[in-house]
Parts: structure tokens; sequence; C-alpha cells
């Protein structure tokens, strides 16, 4: 991370003699986003990719894109609280959806969505926050029907999924619902402090987008945009290491609950 830093501070000077707004984000890193969703089996094209101040910034630029006030939004129960304050916020109506046990129930979804009459849907299919379930690859493209025949359009939040500790989530949910808006965000990838994130849209929803983020501000730190530059040149390896880390820190916690609280060991999985 230092020296994604150090890199970026070199290529910084270049950027001081513009203006330093960049509302659609950085050309080399939306192109950089593009190719990370080319090699995870969905093709972008980087006019696609807007660049914003972290994902919570990105979810109410597409909520106030596409919705009016009083508008409806399904929200998986229970679900990330600041999506809950984010929707309200934006004068919209939130519909709750139970997640099964199991996993995301397409009838029950089907009929939420029929009820409430909710026109996007909030989802977080990678490692769900806080439930960490990941939701399948049939499971994708069941779900994905759904919302095709309700007429609902899917903002699927995709900031955790990167950090797969034992398994790898399947091809991104927007290959399988080319309608949907995706959120995503370096703060839980690399470092909190990187506060950039992104939505990959279909392209009529790009410019409502753009027009929608003037209200939230005028454009994402370039030097911060050049660090996520660097760090997604860097590959694989440095995810991987960052997993390791956190594979580490996930069996010392469960060692020691399982040590020094003995009624909890039944609670975890073996």
């Amino acid at each position: 991370l230092t020296g994604a830093y150090e890199r970026a501070l070199e290529h910084l000077p270049r950027h001081l003699s513009t203006a330093g707004y960049h509302p659609r984000g950085l050309p080399e890193l939306r192109q950089g986003l593009a190719g990370w969703y080319e090699r995870r089996g969905l093709p972008t094209d980087p006019r696609d990719v807007v660049i914003t101040s972290g994902a919570h910034a990105a979810l109410s630029a597409v909520l106030r894109a596409a919705l009016d006030p009083g508008d409806r939004v399904l929200l998986e129960t229970p679900t990330y609280p600041n999506a809950i304050v984010g929707v309200r916020r934006s004068g919209l109506r939130p519909v709750p959806f139970p997640i099964d046990p199991l996993g995301w129930e397409p009838e029950h979804l089907e009929l939420a969505l029929r009820q409430g009459g909710a026109r996007m849907s909030y989802l977080v299919p990678d490692f769900q926050n806080p439930t960490g379930r990941l939701m399948s690859a049939d499971e994708r493209g069941t779900i994905a029907e759904v919302l095709r025949r309700t007429r609902t359009t899917p903002i699927i939040d995709e900031t955790f999924v990167e950090l797969g500790l034992d398994v790898s989530p399947p091809s991104p949910f927007a290959a399988s619902s080319p309608a949907a808006v995706t959120l995503g965000s370096a703060g839980k990838a690399f470092w909190g402090g990187l506060r950039v994130g992104w939505v990959r849209a279909p392209h009529p929803l790009v410019a409502p987008i753009l027009e929608a983020r003037h209200s939230l501000d005028l454009g994402t730190a370039v030097l911060e945009q050049l660090v996520l530059t660097e760090l997604l040149r860097a590959g694989p390896e440095l995810l991987e290491e960052r997993r390791a880390e956190a594979r580490r820190r996930r069996d010392a916690m469960v060692t020691a609950l399982r040590t020094h609280v003995p009624e909890w060991r039944f609670a975890v999985p073996s």
C-alpha cells in the first residue's frame, strides 16, 4: 500500500496543471476497473464506469438518478445499515425481504416485489453483509430472472467480493442480469482509508448518475484514484496477501473463542 502511494505521487504532478475535477473518474482507473471486470468474466466498457467517493456515495448517486421521492426499494433483511439510511435520506421507501437461512428464496422474492411495488432492489450476493452468505451461480440466474419478470432493476453491492477466505465467488451477478447496476469499493479489499468507490452501470444510466452525483460531490480525490490504479496494476498477488492476513485473524479469533468461551463452540462450524 505504501508503495502504491509512492508511485501515485510520482504521477500526480501531471494532474496538477488541470482543474482536478473528473466527474467520471480518471480514465486510467476506469480502464483498470474495466479490465478487472473482464478478468472476472464480465466485459465492461470503461465509459460505463463512474468513480465515486466510496460505495455509499455510489449507492446514493444511483438512487437519486433512477428513482423519485416516494419510490420503493427492496432491501435484504438483515442488510448493511447504511443502505437503509441511504434509501430513507433519498426520500425513498424500503421494502424488506427476509433472507432464508439457506439463501435467497426466489418465490419469496417475487412475492415481496409484486406486493411491495419496488422499482429497484439492493442485494449483496457476495459474502452478504452481515450474514456472510454467498449466492451460488444457479441462484444468481434464478434471482436475475425474477428481477427481470418483475421489471426490478438490481443494485448489486460487490464491496466484499474480493474477501472470500475459503471459497471464490461465481461470475458477477451482472453477467446474469445485464440491467444490473454494480457497486464496488477499495475500502474493504485494500484499506479503509482509501475512500474510492465506483459504479458499473448500463450505458443509458451513466449520464443520469453523473448528473445526480453533482448534488453529492464534484469528483473523487485524484491522488486516491492514482493509488487504486497502482493497486489494480499490482495484480491478484496483493489481494491474496490481504486474504491470507484475514484468514490468520479469523482463525485466531475462532481459536480464542473456542478456548475461552466453551459454550460458543457449538455455534462455530467445524
